[in-house]
């Protein structure tokens, strides 16, 4: 089980009281746009909370103030034994600008590095999406790789029908490099 706290914000395990809150933002056209889904219905919610219960990969991002989750965060481990780790993350239109997503990956990147001894983080997104790869920036992320046309486009079509692929940034950030922002 994970927990963790910043100033405004616990980052921890989910919970089935959490459908409701996930549904809230998982529901957001702004959230599907950049994640290349359609926004989900409850049912799939809940079936997604349910499969993420006891999962450290996934981290419900709850306000301290009233206990409302407004975010979500993801770690996925390489399995080649290499110390690599994959983040990702989701927050709510709502809450957005107020420096919530920023506290809490940085958080997550803390965890990753002190207590699962990651040596190297990286973040994969669209081109579009200028708030995500911005967010990365901030922590001290590089960008690695620039790949053209790599990722559907939310709903979009060309003349012929066929999707719109975006361009996709790749960022990382070692563990040296880490400690010397610390």
């Amino acid at each position: 089980m994970v927990y963790l706290e910043t100033d405004r914000l616990i980052l921890r395990n989910y919970q089935l009281k959490d459908i409701n809150d996930f549904y809230e933002l998982m529901s957001q056209e702004f959230v599907a746009r950049h994640q290349g889904f359609a926004p989900l219905s409850l049912e799939s919610c809940e079936k997604s909370v349910t499969k993420m219960l006891d999962n450290d990969s996934y981290l419900a991002c709850e306000l301290k103030e009233n206990g409302k989750v407004i975010g979500t965060l993801e770690q996925r481990k390489d399995d080649d034994g290499s110390g690599n780790y994959t983040i990702g993350y989701e927050f709510s239109e709502k809450y957005g600008k107020k420096g919530y997503a920023t506290e809490s990956t940085r958080a997550l990147i803390a965890h990753l590095f002190l207590a699962l001894d990651a040596r190297r983080i990286c973040a994969n997104m669209s081109e579009v999406n200028v708030d995500s790869w911005r967010l990365v920036e901030r922590l001290g992320f590089r960008r690695e790789a620039h790949f053209i046309e790599c990722e559907p486009s939310f709903n979009q079509k060309d003349e012929h029908g066929n999707p719109i692929l975006d361009d996709c940034f790749v960022y990382a950030l070692l563990k040296k490099e880490w400690q010397h922002t610390v």
